[in-house]
């Protein structure tokens, strides 16, 4: 609905100017000149008056005093000496509020140095953090600079307020709320200066390979930053107390968190992807944080993990897929279909939910263009209307603490106004027409424009004269009165047009006319070739659609992960499992049984012999023929983990956990789990000598992160010996770090077991007296601590004998538990100092002479090992090996002369003797967890396959199943492509396809051999490469 009559009457005439009004708000600045004492009394008359979501008045006034609203109503009279707007015909809204930009923020430069990449560029000025990517000090509100044009495109959607905050660093500043008004002192525009923090977890890589490198590494140096805010204040609030005592540390970084972990101020959490809600709300629990998430569009399939979130959600939705040509559509994964199809309907399902939300225009491309077309989107997929303005206004407001001054037409709050012709939120050809920041008017890029496309049906004195077409682009106006063209001339607010005379009764000449759009109508004046003057009009004629209706999804979504394989619900546990006459590998003190059956109940080994009897209501399965293993165990994985294998920022970084990473939306597990595998030990990288905190997890496809832990498994740590950790292949630039020799090695380590030692001592007796102030939490020797109490297992990547024996002698000296060496490929020349302390080793079967330090490497060391008493098992380090690791394990019968029990304890019993988990896995026993494999053959031969795999007591993976799968997936890419071809080819028409502006979720997932999870592109596929690489 448009309305471009003149929006100023009455005591326009006192020539106020409509952009830029001098501020009347009070300034330090001495005045320059004559002072402005311009009044600043506006009226707003005749609008439809939108207070609040669901709260109109039809027609009434909104009086302006000073930049605040004085009064609202429908009985409101303008007062005296007001300047009058008769805004007949539109509608008034408060000014929407973006709780997310970089509006006016400096980008910082680079922390990292071209010639070094594992140094900054420089550290902060002054007593700041360590870490250059802590920045929690930085001060938007001191450094801001807003452009003018910038603030125009943000008020001409609607914008009035933004809070402006860094975008750069883990912990990113404190955010200012700033007015987009057109002020030379920005003091003027600022609502809070202190607004709410920011942070992200953000890291670098292998060009910018400071600590961070790796998501893993950015949670845990935010749990340490937050860690030690903690501790900050307390040592402050001690040393208040205690003023004679050692002055305490004086860092402002630290400080200006105070708020933050008192839960006073607000902390935005920037989510990248879907699975980091999780991670953001696991850190607000943590520590007690007031969090809003800045979400990523993806919320709509991570509902239940969100609920009784605030969430800031973008209105940025993906691209039409390029599925123009069969090759095309082939590089767009079904998530990315699936995406594209219910990114509009993210909103809806939010509000659904119950979820607070607000919108941001952040990380929208062309928000001229797209930001109104999405939020009627939004609309049309079910969100209503009032929720959409509700977070434009009200929502961000109550986020952001300003309700009581912003987001709602009301006396007393500030006069940030929007005024549209007609309800943008349904009319497509609405526009913002003018704004009000701070009680000044600003025109927009829309105050003047006029769009007079349409077929309109032409009268004079409300009598039909004519019928004219208008068309074309608005640059390039044509009109049509039946086969003649008229001249048709756009110019601001209004229109000319030059038909025959003869239309009005004017005889032969030609008649000019101008006239304006109000709502469908063109209204104006015309004059005749003798000059007589008359009035006009046109309505709009009801057209033909030109596009058919979108088919709206429902709005369900219950499919994790998204795209291939996802699954609506988990696997039923049935309450009895019963696997009749099968060939029985027990791994146990049983052995191999022939004809037998194996009873599941709840989830647990209940029995394993001949002749069992099914319970009441027991799901049977007839095993004749087949062979029955206990799942396959992976003592050494990187599947399931995404963003950074390796935090290789520092050679020690035992406070990372890669549980933080863990991805269970990799394919990788389900297609392990169709390589009978059900248990795997994701591991850090061995780019340290002291790396990060394993994981051990089960292959749940399906479920999220949390759910894929072990419960009970043993916690361990990625150590690792060799070239990686003394960067030898790693290039000129890194050369640096220490150790740079395999001396070193031991070296550091061995000095990171005293500090352990020290810090634990420093806590026991501050514990034991609870005098000064309380030591600093150090996550990183935490972990130390663990491991020197043998709570935490070790287990270390490592090849040469003269290592490994170095190794054993600092495990003695500090008494560790060694779980495994893993890789061990000398393993088998110094077995016996293996057997000494109890350490296993985790080898490869037939990997060798890949590098230099492998030369001795033969694929008898299995074997060897194992007959010296060494706990040895054969493990993947590969996403693909895993998915047979079956026939890994019978490599020690072609290489050694094991036998097939014990070859296939190299893949159950033993790796899981390595993780600790034996007493619930590696062998079928009664009271062990129900996980299991029912081949089609000998389990140990290359021409078997896993039917089903159950994890437990669930059936996890199975051919019948899979098969059904591959059907389904099908059918739902075929449907989405032909859906998403019109909306292709209609862009395709207009202009060259644009890249997705959202990177989140825009790689493919699971049906690429070469890609991993829903965020993978390819990259850590290798990611303990044994060529001298990173891993």
């Amino acid at each position: 609905m448009h309305n471009n009559r003149p929006l100023i009457v009455g005591l326009a005439l006192l020539c106020l100017a409509t952009v830029g009004t001098a501020s009347a708000q009070e300034t330090s600045a001495p005045a320059v000149g004559i002072r402005d004492k311009t009044p600043r009394v506006h009226a707003l008359t005749n609008a439809r008056i939108v207070m609040a979501p669901g709260r109109v008045i039809e027609s009434g006034t909104v009086v302006i005093r000073d930049g605040i609203i004085d009064a609202v109503g429908a009985k409101v009279a303008a007062p005296d000496g007001a300047r009058i707007w008769d805004l007949e015909g539109h509608s008034v809204y408060a000014g929407f509020i973006d709780p997310m930009s970089d509006l006016g923020v400096p980008e910082l430069p680079d922390i990292v140095r071209e010639d070094y990449p594992s140094y900054p560029v420089e550290l902060p000025a002054g007593p700041g953090y360590w870490n250059p990517r802590v920045r929690s000090n930085r001060r938007i509100a001191d450094e801001l600079a807003i452009d003018p044009h910038a603030a125009e495109g943000y008020r001409s959607i609607g914008y009035t307020t933004v809070l402006s905050s860094g975008q750069q660093g883990v912990f990113r500043g404190i955010s200012a709320l700033v007015n987009l008004g057109e002020v030379h002192d920005p003091k003027q525009v600022l609502i809070d200066d202190d607004s709410a923090h920011t942070m992200a977890f953000e890291y670098g890589g292998r060009d910018a390979a400071y600590y961070p490198t790796s998501l893993a590494g950015a949670i845990a140096l935010t749990r340490q930053v937050l860690y030690d805010a903690q501790w900050y204040r307390a040592a402050h609030d001690w040393q208040k107390e205690n003023p004679d005592a050692e002055r305490a540390e004086s860092n402002p970084a630290l400080a200006v968190l105070s708020p933050v972990i008192r839960g006073n101020k607000p902390v935005i959490m920037r989510a990248d992807d879907e699975l980091d809600f999780a991670r953001v709300r696991g850190i607000a629990d943590e520590f007690g944080l007031d969090a809003i998430i800045l979400g990523n569009g993806f919320e709509y399939r991570q509902r239940a993990a969100l609920a009784g979130a605030r969430i800031i959600v973008p209105l940025n939705f993906p691209e039409p897929p390029a599925v123009e040509t069969p090759d095309m559509a082939l590089d767009v994964s079904l998530a990315d279909l699936q995406h594209w199809e219910m990114a509009p309907s993210n909103a809806a399902f939010l509000e659904q939910a119950g979820i607070d939300f607000a919108f941001t225009r952040f990380g929208l491309e062309n928000p001229g263009l797209y930001f109104w077309s999405n939020v009627r989107k939004a609309i049309e997929r079910g969100l209503d209307a009032d929720a959409a303005l509700a977070a434009l206004t009200t929502r961000p407001a109550a986020m952001l603490g300003v309700s009581d001054r912003l987001g709602t037409v009301e006396k007393g709050k500030i006069a940030n106004l929007i005024i549209s012709d007609g309800n943008p939120f349904f009319d497509k050809t609405a526009r913002v027409r003018r704004v009000f920041v701070d009680g000044n008017p600003y025109r927009t890029a829309y105050t003047d424009s006029i769009d007079p496309r349409g077929k309109w049906a032409v009268t004079r004195d409300g009598q039909p004269v004519s019928e004219w077409s208008i068309a074309g682009p608005l640059s390039k106006l044509r009109a049509k009165q039946d086969d003649e063209e008229i001249t048709v001339i756009r110019k601001e607010g209004y229109v000319l047009l030059f038909p025959p005379a003869e239309t009005f009764g004017g005889g032969e000449g030609t008649a000019r006319l101008s006239a304006r759009r109000i709502a469908d109508t063109l209204r104006g004046e015309g004059t005749l070739p003798d000059g007589s003057p008359f009035d006009w009009q046109a309505s709009l004629v009801p057209g033909d659609k030109e596009e058919k209706d979108e088919e709206i999804p429902p709005l369900q979504w219950s499919s994790f992960p998204a795209g291939a394989y996802g699954l609506e619900e988990q696997p039923a546990q049935p309450a009895a499992v019963l696997v009749q006459n099968a060939t029985v590998w027990t791994q146990g003190p049983d052995g191999t049984l022939e004809n037998a059956d194996l009873l599941i109940r709840n989830g647990k080994f209940a029995a394993v012999g001949t002749g069992l009897t099914a319970p009441r209501g027991a799901t049977v399965i007839d095993a004749t023929g087949k062979h029955v293993t206990p799942g396959l165990l992976d003592a050494h994985s990187h599947s399931a983990l995404y963003r950074g294998i390796n935090e290789f920022g520092a050679a020690v970084t035992s406070e990372v956990r890669m549980s933080d990473a863990s991805d269970p939306t990799d394919i990788s597990i389900y297609r392990q789990l169709a390589g009978g595998l059900t248990t795997a030990h994701p591991m850090h990288g061995s780019a340290n000598p002291m790396g990060g905190q394993n994981t051990v997890i089960k292959l749940r496809w399906g479920e999220d992160a949390d759910a894929l832990k072990f419960a009970g498994a043993a916690p361990t740590v990625k150590f690792a010996l060799g070239e990686n950790v003394k960067q030898s292949n790693w290039g000129d630039l890194f050369n640096v770090r220490y150790p740079q020799t395999r001396m070193g090695v031991p070296q550091i380590m061995r000095d990171t077991f005293i500090a352990a030692q020290e810090y634990e001592a420093e806590w026991a007796r501050w514990e034991r007296n609870r005098s000064g102030a309380p030591p600093r939490k150090n996550l990183r020797l935490d972990a130390m601590v663990e491991i020197l109490n043998r709570d935490r297992k070790v287990h270390i990547h490592s090849y040469r004998q003269d290592e490994i024996l170095r190794f054993v002698r600092l495990a003695e000296e500090f008494d560790l538990e060694v779980a495994a060496f893993q890789h061990i490929l000398e393993g088998y020349k110094v077995a016996d100092a293996m057997v000494a302390i109890n350490a296993g080793g985790s080898t490869f079967s037939d990997w060798w002479a890949y590098k230099f330090e492998v030369h001795d490497a033969i694929p008898y060391a299995g074997a060897l090992m194992h007959n010296a008493g060494v706990v040895t098992s054969f493990n993947s380090d590969s996403s693909e090996l895993a998915r047979r690791l079956n026939t890994e394990g019978a490599k020690a019968i072609k290489y050694g002369g094991l036998s097939e029990i014990e070859a296939l304890n190299f893949v159950t019993l033993y790796p899981a003797v390595q993780l600790r988990v034996d007493n619930s896995v590696g062998s079928l026993e009664a009271g062990k967890d129900g996980d299991f494999v029912i081949w089609n053959g000998h389990p140990l031969s290359t021409f078997s396959k896993a039917e089903q795999t159950w994890v437990d007591g669930r059936k996890y993976f199975d051919l019948d199943t899979d098969a059904q799968l591959r059907e389904q997936m099908g059918a739902e890419r075929q449907r989405l492509v032909q859906k998403a071809l019109p909306d292709r080819v209609k862009k395709m028409e207009i202009k060259a396809a644009r890249p997705s502006s959202n990177t989140a979720g825009a790689k493919p997932t699971g049906e690429r051999l070469d890609l991993r999870g829903l965020y993978h592109d390819g990259a850590d596929l290798l990611v303990c490469r044994h060529d001298g690489g990173l891993y």
